[in-house]
């Protein structure tokens, strides 16, 4: 299989931008003015892991639907399992407390065992809605797509529109909700529709301009609605400057980051909560000494995990922890 140099760079980079965002601070968003503006920097990470999944989902239409689903299944449900269990099995640093059986059900199937696994589950809706799109032509995922980024801009200007929740399962449902989702899965997959000719963009130097007069904007504004969508417009400018800069750069680091991107993702979270559970008063918001300390000891050990796995059960490592 032929390697997509702009894919593979966008999955490396999202990976690492994953486990630096939870290595900046123990809290959902840092006070510290340095620790907030990389946060907001950061927020491509599971989007750009998303847009990355839409464009490498199989949209050939010779291969049947159960083929897809079944490989998918494997690629994906047994690390989530595995891991999973060890994670509370092994008391593991970041897991959600758990008093009951079927309170546990409920979190596995949820992806919420782990705070982060959330991606398990919204990534499983994804592609069960994938396997109806990938039927429609291309037109008419167009119209899908428009239908989609209207639908978003509204949410955004709209949310308690969407949320008819209580407010202590705001954030369990915001985490979950499509409408956070959909359009970077979406716009992925759109940008593999017509790859040939978004790629041959030339001064594409001037979208880190763009997304850098996003970020300093969002850093005073006030209203949340304001803010969230300069977030998302900050989000696609790095999403796409990513891709354009990944077509000159690739190497073996880089495609190694982006085959066990799916493993680094199952295994960091932890181990990086396991660092900054040993100065909580200091991680508890951000300090650029102990947020290096545990991005470093997160990926190395993930790395780490994955290598050992890999030299112990060879291929089949891909089925126990994702890479």
């Amino acid at each position: 299989m032929n390697r997509i140099k702009e894919i593979d760079f966008l999955k490396a980079v999202s990976i690492l931008a994953v486990v630096g965002i939870h290595s900046i601070s123990t809290t959902f968003e840092s006070k510290d003015l340095i620790g907030k503006i990389l946060g907001e920097a950061l927020r491509f990470a599971v989007p750009g892991l998303l847009f990355a999944a839409g464009f490498l989902f199989n949209k050939n239409k010779e291969v049947h639907s159960r083929q897809i689903a079944l490989k998918f299944i494997k690629r994906i449900i047994p690390p989530y399992l595995f891991c999973a269990f060890m994670i509370m099995f092994f008391n593991l640093p970041g897991k959600v407390q758990v008093l009951t059986v079927p309170s546990f059900l409920f979190n596995l199937f949820f992806g919420n065992v782990l705070g982060i696994y959330y991606y398990i589950f919204v990534i499983l809706y994804l592609y069960c809605l994938s396997l109806l799109l990938r039927k429609l032509s291309d037109t008419i995922f167009v119209i899908c797509w428009l239908v989609c980024f209207g639908t978003t801009i509204l949410f955004y200007t709209n949310l308690k529109l969407f949320f008819p929740s209580s407010q202590n399962q705001f954030f369990f449902y915001l985490m979950r909700h499509p409408l956070i989702h959909l359009l970077p899965y979406l716009t992925g997959w759109l940008f593999s529709l017509y790859y040939k000719k978004i790629i041959f963009i030339k001064n594409y130097y001037q979208f880190v301009l763009l997304m850098i007069l996003c970020l300093l904007c969002n850093q005073f504004v006030v209203a949340w609605v304001w803010s969230q969508l300069l977030t998302q417009v900050q989000i696609y400018f790095t999403i796409l400057f990513l891709c354009l800069l990944g077509r000159n750069w690739q190497n073996n680091q880089i495609i190694f980051l982006s085959q066990s991107s799916y493993g680094i993702f199952l295994l960091h979270f932890p181990i990086v909560r396991a660092v900054q559970g040993l100065v909580p008063h200091i991680t508890l918001d951000f300090s650029l000494g102990y947020a290096l300390a545990a991005f470093m000891t997160g990926l190395g050990g993930s790395i780490m995990i994955i290598k050992l796995c890999q030299r112990i059960i060879g291929k089949y490592s891909i089925y126990l922890i994702g890479a």
